[in-house]
């Protein structure tokens, strides 16, 4: 298991503590590059104070494990502050 692996298994935990939700997740994302890209999102959400929900875990893991080009992933929160990130 890599670094990366098992740091975004440690904070999928933390989001939501599912074993589902964490294999799903990883399993949708299907690559190194993809679980970084993940790290990357959820590390720099973590770092500005942006609160996550499976939901917005879920879509990401999915468009990440699709390759699709040019994906753009908005994060809303309540305070209309967004995360992005590009694909």
């Amino acid at each position: 298991m890599t670094t990366t692996e098992r740091t975004l298994m440690n904070e999928l935990k933390k989001i939501y503590d599912d074993h589902d939700f964490v294999c799903g997740t990883m399993s949708n994302c299907g690559s190194e590059e993809a679980w970084d890209k993940m790290l990357s999102f959820i590390l720099y959400s973590k770092k500005h104070n942006k609160e996550l929900n499976p939901d917005d875990i879920l879509a990401l893991s999915l468009s990440l494990g699709d390759k699709a080009q040019h994906v753009i992933y908005t994060h809303q929160v309540p305070d209309e502050n967004t995360c992005t990130l590009i694909v």
